[in-house]
């Protein structure tokens, strides 16, 4: 019984753990259990959780309801997101009151029947500095940044799904990093009530899990019908493969390729071209508009807390802008969006990397392919498609159109698929 379900969640869906769990072949407090032991033989060498509450887990457990939708089902939290009776700490030594209210995306699957096991170490204040959390797969190597523990919890098959944030490229490339799937909803559709804020124009609530099918599990919580969504057609894919290749490098480039091959092979239409010319901009404007926010936000925590140089340096520059060039940064901002928005309109998805090799522990990544998705709250998500040479996994990033969330998941699932 243990060996099959130990199985089952290292590689198991969470349908199929779902299924189990129904059948009466596994009890929600043996899963937990299972969980739990699996996470005190990892951590030592992980260092993916900042907090673990086990006695409400195996409270929670005890009395799961199986037939809710995702009854049962164990999963972590980033350390920036509230969950009740758990001190957020915002990947800082910081001592606080816990919250006595989750944040709204906890309290929504944990009314699904889902149970947080506790909170994921993210970088201080989920900006650049690192997290003590090692890669899933490689430990001398980075886990990625800013949801380094949520990415690496569901990289070692700890726990199905876990949350994290995006900001600029944090989802989506601590998932690249560690083998999984990230999702970056459409801006807004996860309501950020309970959520630690560090630039709201671009903050949104991700989803890591091990599949795209698990990610829409857990998205159907949100959005109704995220599940059952399918592709209508086979999909108009752009490929973008040639923006900023001297980041991306060969070896991410080829295993992208090839994946667009086989989906090519299997119906889809692949178009090359171009990103607009005002993308080459993103990065700039990202950076003021998220250095503006952030020093209106966070300096009454950071005066309380030294030895962040990467988010003190972010709002001392955040200090030097005025609400003019705060505003015209927007201005810029509305520009690139209606550009990306364009060549989204005419595509069923944009394909690129979601980020480069993985670098070295300490190292957080760039997150230059994300950036411009995160500043225009377009729906994304990462999928693994290979592995370089040193063994390490890359992810293939597809964009699509706002509000198109659920599309962008049937096609993820459906290229899991074919890819297979």
């Amino acid at each position: 019984m243990i060996s099959q379900t130990d199985e089952a969640l290292a590689f198991g869906s969470i349908g199929t753990l779902r299924k189990s769990l129904r059948e009466r072949k596994l009890s929600p407090t043996e899963l937990v259990e299972l969980v739990l032991a699996r996470i005190e033989r990892d951590e030592p060498n992980l260092v993916a959780w900042a907090e673990i509450d086990r006695d409400a887990a195996l409270g929670a457990a005890r009395n799961a309801d199986v037939n809710a939708p995702l009854g049962g089902i164990p999963f972590g939290v980033k350390d920036v997101i509230d969950v009740r009776d758990m001190p957020t700490r915002f990947g800082t030594k910081i001592s606080l009151p816990p919250p006595q209210l989750d944040a709204w995306c906890v309290a929504a699957v944990r009314c699904a029947g889902a149970i947080p096991l506790g909170k994921l170490h993210t970088t201080p204040f989920a900006y650049a500095d690192p997290a003590p959390t090692k890669n899933a797969i490689d430990p001398a190597r980075s886990p990625g940044g800013s949801s380094s523990g949520s990415g690496a919890a569901v990289g070692a098959h700890q726990i199905p799904f876990a949350f994290g944030t995006q900001t600029g490229g944090s989802t989506l490339r601590p998932a690249a990093y560690n083998g999984v799937v990230g999702f970056k909803p459409s801006f807004g559709t996860i309501p950020t009530a309970g959520v630690a804020m560090l630039a709201p124009t671009f903050d949104t609530v991700g989803i890591i899990a091990r599949t795209a099918g698990d990610a829409a599990e857990v998205f159907d919580v949100f959005v109704p019908g995220a599940l059952d969504a399918q592709p209508e057609r086979a999909p108009h894919l752009v490929d973008a493969l040639d923006y900023r290749t001297d980041l991306s490098g060969p070896q991410v480039c080829a295993a992208i390729d090839r994946a667009l091959s086989v989906l090519a092979a299997a119906g889809a239409t692949r178009t090359k071209h171009a990103l607009p010319s005002l993308v080459e901009r993103v990065e700039e404007n990202w950076h003021a508009i998220a250095a503006y926010e952030a020093a209106a936000v966070l300096p009454p925590l950071i005066e309380r807390l030294k030895g962040y140089p990467r988010v003190e340096k972010l709002i001392a520059e955040g200090r030097q802008l005025d609400a003019v060039c705060y505003r015209k940064a927007r201005e810029l901002r509305s520009r690139i969006v209606d550009e990306l928005g364009k060549l989204l309109s005419e595509c069923d998805a944009v394909v690129l990397p979601a980020a480069g090799e993985v670098p070295k522990f300490g190292a957080m990544g760039n997150a230059h392919f994300l950036r411009p998705w995160s500043l225009g709250g377009f729906p994304s998500i990462s999928i693994p498609v290979g592995f370089d040479a040193a063994g390490m996994p890359i992810g293939m990033q597809i964009v699509a159109r706002r509000g198109g969330d659920c599309g962008l998941l049937a096609l993820a699932r459906w290229a899991e698929a074919k890819l297979a």
